[in-house]
């Protein structure tokens, strides 16, 4: 049977472990949210999750910065801040999360 080696690539171990996460926030919000099921969901370990970020706060302070900052200001502070009229800009944007 050949020896399986195992390649270390934190930058993929890490996206993982943050993708996770905000399904993990999204679905049980912060509080609810379990450190064990996202090492479990992102098919890592604690010693990898602790190894990138020192605890909860910082995971969850990682999912803000690199997931929902981005978002938001792509859906709506960008769109907003290249318009002299914001009102049909809200309406596009609202259409667009009411569909």
């Amino acid at each position: 049977m050949p020896v399986r080696v195992r390649v270390r690539d934190p930058v993929r171990t890490r996206r993982k472990l943050l993708e996770a996460a905000y399904r993990e926030f999204y679905r049980r919000g912060y509080h609810g949210g379990s450190l064990n099921r996202i090492v479990e969901s992102a098919g890592t370990t604690k010693g990898a999750l602790f190894h990138h970020f020192p605890g909860k706060r910082a995971l969850g302070c990682a999912v803000i910065d690199e997931f929902l900052t981005p978002a938001v200001t792509g859906w709506w502070i960008a769109p907003l801040a290249e318009t002299e009229d914001p009102v049909p800009v809200m309406r596009t944007i609202l259409r667009r999360f009411l569909k």
